[in-house]
């Protein structure tokens, strides 16, 4: 019952009143730092596409979602592709100039040698074989040789797996973002993290509600 009550309260407050929080953490990943590297369960190809791939993106996005990944492209934006015997089982992309939080719209510049990377995709037909983790850190290779230094990623402190899927990667904890929207008014603090933060919440699975503390690696 009460986490049915906090659900509702949530929800009174989110769509009647306009209230929103959102805490982040800004986790970053050297990439002159050694990482071992994955191996999927499938031999894989990797390498930069272009707008003449992008109708082998149809399967994973739609067609009606091509428009939208040239206009990336154009923008300046990287997308890399892993290949399964001349099939695309998965792809990511990579903003070299802003990380973008499509959940709360806001907007980080980066440096010169920063980049953020999203809107990671595997084909359902090679999910579960290790496809996702290879194609990170291949593309991560990739940009190493073009002289990017450093990955960024926000990280929702509730959210188990980016949290797995970061910490595999060997990013690190360097900030904290906090969002709050209240009665149409946005406001966001960024913080630098001057001490290795020592808890996050975690959400109880069978109800939903935030429960007790947990270390992260």
């Amino acid at each position: 019952m009460n986490g049915l009550k906090d659900l509702l309260v949530r929800r009174l407050l989110r769509e009647r009143l306009g209230c929103r929080f959102r805490w982040m953490i800004r986790r970053e990943q050297d990439l002159w730092l050694p990482e071992p590297q994955p191996q999927a369960k499938i031999p894989l190809t990797f390498r930069l596409l272009t707008e003449e791939d992008l109708p082998l993106c149809r399967r994973l996005v739609g067609q009606e979602r091509l428009s939208e990944l040239q206009e990336r492209l154009r923008q300046g934006h990287f997308a890399f592709g892993a290949f399964h015997e001349g099939h695309l089982a998965g792809l990511s992309w990579m903003n070299p100039l802003e990380a973008y939080d499509q959940a709360t719209g806001l907007r980080f510049r980066l440096k010169p040698t920063e980049y953020y990377i999203y809107h990671k995709l595997v084909d359902p037909a090679f999910r579960n074989l290790g496809v996702g983790t290879q194609i990170t850190w291949e593309f991560n290779q990739t940009l190493k040789a073009q002289g990017f230094r450093r990955k960024v990623a926000f990280v929702d402190i509730r959210n188990d797996a980016q949290w797995g899927s970061s910490a595999k990667m060997g990013s690190k904890n360097s900030g904290y973002i906090i969002f709050i929207q209240m009665f149409g008014l946005r406001f966001s603090l960024s913080l630098p993290m001057k001490k290795a933060f020592p808890f996050r919440l975690r959400s109880r699975k069978k109800d939903g509600v935030l429960a007790g503390v947990r270390g992260i690696p």
